[in-house]
């Protein structure tokens, strides 16, 4: 699960940027989809370290959600 919390905090600074870096540089709408892009990428992430730290017969999910983060 360690790999996943460095995606998580990952997540959390590019959240940082888009809010304070990005804010004079891109528009209402554009800082919008960086947002939900930042918030959609660390809920990848919750969800890859929770699949991590569940059985092994929950790997197909774990499985699932890199595929959507790699997709995404």
């Amino acid at each position: 699960a360690r790999p996943f919390f460095s995606r998580a905090s990952l997540q959390v600074c590019a959240g940082a940027f888009g809010a304070h870096a990005l804010k004079k540089r891109l528009s209402a709408d554009e800082l919008a989809v960086w947002r939900t892009a930042a918030e959609y990428n660390l809920t990848h992430a919750l969800g890859l370290i929770a699949a991590g730290l569940a059985p092994r017969e929950a790997s197909l999910g774990g499985k699932a959600l890199l595929a959507g983060q790699v997709i995404f």
